[in-house]
């Protein structure tokens, strides 16, 4: 291979992992594609860092880098609390991964190839938004694995949003960066399915997330425009009238196309959402909540109990039983996350974990502001607009769902805060290259890969048991169960017959 050919090899793996990561599912899954996800994204980071430590690259520091790095270190130490270890580390390995991403990427990519990805990006999510149009309308793509209709490749729909809405900012900057009118309606094109698929999936909590980062990313590139304009007014006509168009088509298309998904989606297990209006009305209705009120109540008590390490990555789940009275579980089966991350993230590393996860929106609320303040050219501007809209989308999302669970909505934060890194004109770089972290992290990304497939192994016996049990085939149940549980325990619902 060239020279040139090995230059680009992290910007292709870092594309793999964005259409990777969004389109990859299984069948004979439980979770429907989340551990065989997790393998994708660690056997990239294996190759990324291995990568690295083979080229010289100059190495870049960002203030980012220490709370990042603080808060998987309490995440980590928080093991020690833990009921199940096994589900600590395959926690641990997660969020290790995204970690390099953040570090990692800002030294390997340039601005140009980090602009490359984002475009990958935003033609990947076209492809996915396009498929879960075709199922909400029942055109196409019913048989895909999906716990709830529509979900395109993500396994259910509020998993479909939670990605949709981290993508919708960089579609928008890749339209505003168009003097082309036939590229720029191209990208019109794309943000009219983004935009209609999320209508489609009924996931109020995204839309509000969405329109929050919306106003932020228009409230910024306002402020840029009022502070030095740099698109010509006829090219920002141009991308406004084609925005506003996309989103009008994806309203007509919202009201006149009804979902038809043989009742596999909402309309048959969530009738109130099957129109638009009908959907934000059930806002207000008793019982909206989804028993999360119940939840995050039992949690900040469980929070009260474990103040200083929490109860362990990954470990909610396991604890919560003995904080529910009868709100949340039921005989099917027990919660596995509160819907709210911070919540999340306070119960299992503790109040030090909350804290510094603090720490870090701040530090990237700096970044950010560095770079809005430095007078960078147009593209620039508009990349890091989306990345901090992108970041604000999922955040909000984050106060009442579970996107620190979905391996491509992480991936997609860990590169919107890479690019911010990169473009902090306080980060700095050095021609010292930590050898020895970098083989060390190469080794801790290669043992969360074999972990994550036995993850997969265990998902597809534990698969197998519960058919077994819904079959009434009792001594199959136990026999699927225990080959499940010889990959490691993965998941406590295994042992409910």
């Amino acid at each position: 291979m060239t020279t040139i050919g090995l230059n680009r090899l992290p910007t292709s793996l870092v594309s793999v992992l964005l259409v990777g990561l969004p389109l990859i599912i299984v069948s004979e899954s439980i979770h429907l594609g989340y551990y065989v996800k997790l393998v994708l994204l660690h056997a990239g980071m294996v190759s990324l860092v291995a990568f690295a430590l083979l080229r010289k690259y100059p190495w870049h520091r960002s203030r980012i880098a220490l709370p990042a790095i603080l808060l998987l270190f309490v995440t980590t130490i928080s093991i020690v609390e833990s009921i199940n270890r096994v589900e600590s580390v395959v926690v641990i390995g997660h969020r290790f991964s995204l970690l390099i991403t953040i570090l990692l990427v800002p030294s390997l990519l340039d601005r140009r190839a980090m602009t490359n990805t984002l475009k990958v990006l935003g033609l990947v999510t076209g492809l996915t938004s396009a498929i879960g149009i075709a199922q909400y309308a029942g055109w196409a793509g019913l048989g895909i694995p999906t716990s709830g209709l529509p979900s395109s490749t993500f396994g259910y729909r509020n998993n479909a949003a939670a990605f949709t809405i981290a993508v919708i900012p960089f579609i928008i900057a890749e339209l505003f960066r168009q003097s082309s009118t036939t590229l720029r309606a191209g990208w019109g094109l794309v943000l009219f399915l983004n935009t209609s698929f999320l209508v489609a999936t009924r996931t109020r909590a995204a839309w509000a997330a969405c329109l929050v980062s919306l106003v932020v990313c228009l409230a910024l590139w306002g402020w840029e425009w009022k502070q030095a304009p740099r698109v010509r007014p006829g090219a920002l006509t141009g991308a406004l009238l084609t925005t506003g168009l996309a989103i009008l088509c994806a309203g007509i298309f919202a009201v006149t196309v009804p979902p038809s998904m043989n009742r596999r989606g909402y309309d048959r297990s969530n009738e109130e959402k099957t129109t638009v209006v009908s959907t934000i009305a059930s806002t207000f209705e008793p019982g909206a909540d989804k028993d999360r009120f119940d939840m995050w109540a039992n949690t900040l008590q469980m929070i009260a109990d474990n103040p200083l390490l929490g109860v362990g990555a990954g470990n909610w789940q396991y604890s919560y039983p003995s904080y529910d009275r009868g709100e949340a579980i039921s005989v099917i089966g027990t919660p596995r996350r509160p819907h709210n991350d911070y919540l999340w993230i306070a119960a299992e590393s503790g109040i030090t974990g909350l804290l510094i996860a603090v720490w870090l929106g701040l530090a990237i609320a700096g970044a950010a502001r560095r770079v809005f303040t430095s007078g960078r050219d147009q593209d620039t501007s508009l990349v890091a607009t989306a990345a901090l809209s992108s970041i604000v989308a999922i955040a909000c999302h984050a106060c009442f769902s579970f996107p620190l669970e979905r391996v491509p909505v992480t991936f997609v934060a860990a590169l919107s805060l890479a690019v911010i890194a990169r473009l902090d004109p306080q980060s700095r770089t050095t021609s010292m290259r930590p050898l020895v972290s970098l083989g060390l992290a190469c080794l801790i990304a290669l043992f969360s890969t074999v972990i994550a497939w036995r993850a997969v192994r265990f998902d597809r016996m534990a698969l197998h048991q519960v058919v077994s049990v819904d079959r009434r085939d009792w001594a199959g149940g136990v026999t699927h169960g225990s080959a499940a549980l010889g990959w490691g325990v993965f998941d406590p619902q295994i042992y409910l017959l």
